[in-house]
């Protein structure tokens, strides 16, 4: 039968996979050069990414609840393999309107992965005395992103575009802009191996968690740049 979860939610058949049948699909995709590369310097990173994933999985499983869809890949591709009765006569419809809200899903916590590594970078919670310093107090931001009030951290999609840049390597570097771009690169690269440990490491406990494996690719592209560095 089905389960429900604490919030009275329907769990679909792939999100009540056996925690060991889990444990044995991250053994295989596991990439421990991710720990080589990006290793953590801080438990908050952990933390932030723990908490982000638990908010994206939420939103994930109700969708999945809502269309009775059985796996993330139907999901996010649209590609129902079966409908339930209730959309049979709006098959195409609804696969288009899934497609749409996982859009909105991922684009949202796209934006908390920036919004996060920003205010991080600004209020260096994460300081470290590595090669990679993150500074504890507060720098000049000379790429002029978010001129608001010193308390206000919230960004604009031009901001969040223009960190994008800055982690990915797009972004053009000079001696006024180095040090910032080096601080939200270390911080970025650093969430960003907390997100993907906090969904495949084999080392992780497996019992209350539910199947799904896509939280750390809302920020792909970061991973690919530290892999890549």
């Amino acid at each position: 039968g089905r389960k429900i979860d604490q919030y009275g939610q329907i769990l679909n058949h792939f999100a009540a996979i056996h925690s060991s049948k889990k444990i044995k699909i991250m053994e295989d995709v596991w990439d421990g050069r991710i720990m080589v590369a990006v290793p953590l310097q801080a438990s908050w990173f952990m933390e932030e990414a723990e908490e982000n994933r638990a908010h994206y999985e939420s939103e994930i499983l109700a969708l999945m609840s809502k269309y009775k869809i059985r796996s993330e890949g139907e999901l996010f591709t649209g590609c129902i393999r079966k409908f339930h009765k209730l959309y049979k006569k709006r098959q195409n419809t609804i696969a288009e309107e899934v497609r749409r809200q996982c859009s909105i899903i991922r684009r949202e916590h796209r934006s908390i992965f920036f919004q996060t590594i920003y205010s991080c970078a600004k209020e260096g919670e994460a300081a470290t005395t590595t090669n990679n310093t993150i500074e504890t107090t507060n720098s000049t931001n000379s790429r002029e992103i978010n001129n608001n009030d010193d308390d206000d951290y919230s960004l604009t999609e031009k901001d969040i575009q223009s960190l994008e840049e800055i982690v990915t390597g797009k972004a053009s570097s000079d001696s006024n802009t180095a040090h910032w771009d080096q601080k939200i690169r270390s911080i970025a690269f650093q969430l960003a191996t907390a997100y993907y440990i906090s969904t495949y490491s084999p080392e992780l406990d497996c019992s209350s968690s539910c199947a799904l494996f896509s939280f750390p690719w809302i920020v792909s592209d970061v991973i690919y740049m530290l892999l890549s560095q």
